[in-house]
C-alpha cells in the first residue's frame, strides 16, 4: 500500500523495489524484510528528484493478513524551490562584440529554472541541456559546460544554482562535402542554401538548408553539419549526408458523390526528366460536371537562388447549362527564401462561356506581375 501524494505514486512505484516485487511469487520473510529496509532510502531518493530534499518514509508490515500487507508512507514535506541562479559564458564570446555578447545574452535571458521555481533533477539536468543547446547553435558551435552546482539547503527548502559555460572560438562556414549523389549534380544540393562561406555559423541556418533541401523533392532523407574541431572553426566543412528518394511516381483515385457523381484522378510526376533534375507533374481530374488537364515543370535552383516552373492549366466546367473553358499558361520565377519570397512571372488567360440557348463569348488576358 502507498500512502504518498498522488503526485509522487508513479514514481514511487517505479522507483522503490518493495512496490515492484510486491507480486513475487517466491517472497519469503527475509527478502521481504530487506526490501522493505530498502523502501526507505529509495522512496526519499525518488522524492528528492521531485525536489522534496527533506522527505520523511516509513514501512510497516502487517503480517497478520493473507497475503501480508506492507504499508510505505511518504511524507515530502515543502517543495525545494530556486533560491538563486548564476550562469557565466567564458572564452571569446565573453567579449566578441556584437556576436558574443548577443548570443550570452540569449544564454542567460532564456535560462529556464527561474528563482522561485520547484527544483527537480530533471527540470535542472533539462534547464544545462537547453542552455548549452542555446549556445551551441550560435556561432560557438563547440560550446561545454564546464562547471556545474546545485547547493541545496534543506532546512531552508532552496537551491542555488550555478552553471558556467566555456564558449570556445566563434565559428564560420567553410564549404560542402556532399556524399550520397548519384542522380543528381552537386551544384543541385548548393544551390538551396544561402549560407555563403565565411559566414558566420549558425544552427539556424544549416536548418534551413536542411530544411529546403527535405522538401525539395529529390530526397528522402538529408542531414547537414559542421564538425565542431576548434582547430577548424575559421572553416567549418559542412558535411552533408543525402539520400536520393525515387524519382517517378503514379496515384490514381476513383470516387463517388451525390454533388458530383463519379469522378476520377490521376497524377504523374517525375523528379528528374532530363537527367538534370527538371521536375515534371501531370494531373488530371475528371467528373460529371469539371474535367482539368494541369501540366507543370519546375527546374532546379539556379546558382543565384532562383527556380523557374511552367505552368500550363486546361479546365472544362459544364454548371447551370453554362459550359465554360479555360486555358491558361504561366511561367514564374521565384527566390529559394522562405520569407520575403521575390517572385516575378507572366502569363496568358483565355476564356470560351457557352451558355444554353444564347450566343458564345471569349475573352483573353496578359498578365506580368512581381
Amino acid at each position: 500500500v502507498l500512502d504518498a501524494p498522488d503526485a509522487l505514486v508513479p514514481l514511487l512505484e517505479r522507483a522503490v523495489d518493495l512496490v515492484r516485487w510486491q507480486s513475487f511469487d517466491s517472497m519469503t520473510d527475509d527478502l521481504l524484510d530487506r526490501l522493505a529496509r530498502e523502501a526507505l532510502p529509495q522512496a526519499r531518493e525518488a522524492a528528492a528528484s521531485r525536489g522534496y530534499f527533506s522527505a520523511v518514509a516509513d514501512v510497516t508490515i502487517d503480517r497478520s493478513r493473507d497475503p501480508m500487507t506492507a504499508t510505505l508512507r511518504v511524507d515530502p514535506g515543502r517543495p525545494t524551490t530556486v533560491g538563486s541562479v548564476r550562469v557565466t559564458v567564458t572564452g571569446p564570446a565573453a567579449t566578441d562584440i556584437p556576436i558574443g555578447v548577443e548570443a550570452v545574452a540569449r544564454v542567460q535571458q532564456g535560462w529556464p529554472l527561474r528563482r522561485g521555481a520547484v527544483f527537480s533533477q530533471n527540470e535542472w539536468a533539462a534547464a544545462k541541456t537547453n542552455t548549452l543547446s542555446t549556445l551551441k547553435a550560435s556561432p560557438y558551435a563547440a560550446a561545454s559546460v564546464t562547471h556545474s552546482e546545485a547547493r541545496v539547503d534543506p532546512g531552508a527548502a532552496t537551491a542555488d544554482l550555478a552553471v558556467e559555460l566555456a564558449s570556445g572560438p566563434a565559428f564560420r562556414f567553410g564549404g560542402l562535402d556532399i556524399r550520397g549523389l548519384s542522380l543528381y549534380p552537386p551544384s543541385l544540393v548548393r544551390n538551396f542554401g544561402t549560407i555563403r562561406q565565411g559566414d558566420l555559423y549558425s544552427a539556424d541556418e544549416l536548418n534551413t538548408f536542411t530544411r529546403r533541401l527535405s522538401a525539395s523533392g529529390y530526397f528522402s532523407s538529408v542531414r547537414a553539419e559542421i564538425d565542431p574541431d576548434p582547430a577548424r572553426h575559421e572553416s567549418a566543412t559542412i558535411d552533408v549526408a543525402v539520400i536520393e528518394g525515387p524519382t517517378r511516381r503514379i496515384e490514381m483515385g476513383l470516387g463517388y458523390s451525390t454533388d458530383t457523381k463519379f469522378r476520377a484522378s490521376a497524377t504523374y510526376s517525375d523528379v528528374n526528366v532530363d537527367d538534370k533534375g527538371l521536375q515534371m507533374l501531370l494531373d488530371g481530374r475528371l467528373e460529371t460536371k469539371l474535367s482539368s488537364l494541369t501540366a507543370r515543370f519546375t527546374r532546379p535552383p539556379t546558382e543565384g537562388g532562383w527556380r523557374d516552373t511552367y505552368s500550363a492549366v486546361a479546365l472544362r466546367t459544364d454548371i447551370e447549362n453554362l459550359v465554360t473553358e479555360t486555358v491558361a499558361v504561366t511561367v514564374v520565377r521565384r527566390g529559394i527564401e522562405e520569407r520575403d519570397r521575390p517572385s516575378f512571372g507572366a502569363g496568358f488567360f483565355n476564356d470560351h462561356q457557352r451558355p444554353q440557348d444564347a450566343e458564345s463569348t471569349s475573352s483573353h488576358a496578359l498578365y506580368l506581375h512581381g
